[in-house]
This record gives C-alpha cells, structure tokens and sequence, in this order.
C-alpha cells in the first residue's frame, strides 16, 4: 500500500510493513497542510539460507597449477548479506565448507584434486573456513585439479537448506587444459605379425600425455622406428 485512511472518529491507522531487501529505511507520513513526520526502520535479514559467490575463476586454467576461488557470501533466502546488522545474528566464525567439481575427480593416473585453505590441502575437499560478521568467507580458497576436462566447481557451506540457484552457488565452465607433454604411450599396439610390404592390419596408435596422464594438445612429430627383437 501506500496510503491508509484515517477515519473522522479515530485518531490513528495501523498498517503494516514487508520488505525483501535488507537496510535502512525511512517511513513517511504526510498530508496537505500539516507537518510530514518520519521515521527511520531498520530491516534485518532472515535466517542464512544458501550460498553465492564473490568474483570469478578465470578460464582456462591448467591441470597442476593452482588457482585460486572466489569469497563465499552466505545469504538469506532474498539475497541478503547474513550480517550483523540491526541486531541479526551474522553467519560467522568457523564453518564446514565442502568442495567439489561436477567433473571426473583426481588425475588419470591417480593424482588427487587439491582444495587448499590458506595453502593447506584439505583431505577430500572437506575445510574449515572462517566467515566474518558479514557472512563473509575470510581465507585464502585456492584449487589444484588433475584431470584435463570442463567443470563446474561446486562450493557447499553447512547449514545451509536452501537449493542452490544456477550460477550464484559454484562457477561453471571453467576448462582445465592439459600440461606439458611428458611421455609417450602406445594406445593402440600394432599387429603382432606382418608380412613384408604389407600395411599392418592393426596400425599402432601413440598418444603424447602430460605428467598426469591427459592426452596433450600438442601437435608434434612422432618418429616411429621399426627394430627386429630377439630371445
């Protein structure tokens, strides 16, 4: 609403106020001919509901290389920071943080994932994450994946009962490009036998990988060389 109607016999009007957004507000009531009368409303947040993020992660990025994350902001369910404003209780202190990616976890040869607070790599992705009094998170968040692949990466503060809302609550797309090639592998081993002068039936196949075993984008010669084998 915004107007109420005063009636002649009554000296007041009840009227109620709601809000989506958190903050500081001013009430007005005024007339034609009288003094305007104000009054200042402070409008706290709900209780914590989910998660969004504080800044981007660039893409591409490289398996092995560390990169880091954004802040994580907790907000209540109309987006509002869970501070300690107007006597609201903040979402602070240390908190479970868990991290993942909707991707193939660890390397192909085995490398674990790293997620790092404050460059210490927690085991399975699992943190403790410190928040301020403003719902946000304080630590350096930083990632070390292994496998070559597109990704979103999912970052889920305990909690927290709200459904996540596509792409506030983890940053998706990000690429993770190979790394240097560092060895050879025969993918496809040539014929057993062959006859002189004939194509092989069976032509071997040789990927160049990275230390971690993701097939390389790079676009080198491989010399093959055929030698006799004995005993």
């Amino acid at each position: 609403i915004t107007q109420v109607t005063i009636q002649d016999t009554d000296s007041a009007a009840s009227f109620y106020y709601y809000d989506d957004l958190a903050g500081s507000w001013t009430i007005t009531a005024s007339r034609t001919g009288i003094t305007t009368a104000t009054d200042a409303l402070g409008v706290a947040h709900a209780s914590a509901d989910h998660s969004i993020l504080i800044g981007t992660v660039s893409s591409p990025q490289t398996v092995g290389v560390d990169f880091a994350l954004p802040a994580i902001q907790i907000v209540a369910q109309y987006g509002n920071a869970c501070n300690d404003a107007y006597g609201a209780t903040p979402y602070s202190g240390s908190h479970t943080v868990v991290f993942s990616h909707t991707g193939t976890a660890n390397g192909p040869l085995g490398d674990l994932d790293e997620w790092k607070v404050d460059d210490v790599v927690q085991a399975g992705g699992v943190a403790t994450v410190s928040f301020n009094n403003n719902g946000r998170s304080t630590n350096t968040l930083e990632a070390n994946l292994k496998r070559a692949q597109t990704i979103d990466i999912v970052i889920e503060p305990d909690g927290l009962p709200g459904t996540p809302v596509v792409p506030n609550e983890y940053v998706a797309d990000i690429v993770i490009n190979p790394g240097a090639q560092d060895y050879i592998e025969f993918s496809q081993q040539p014929s057993a036998t062959g006859t002189s002068n004939v194509v092989l039936a069976q032509a071997p196949v040789v990927f160049i990988r990275d230390a971690y075993g993701n097939r390389t984008h790079d676009t080198s010669s491989i010399q093959l060389l055929a030698s006799t084998t004995t005993g």
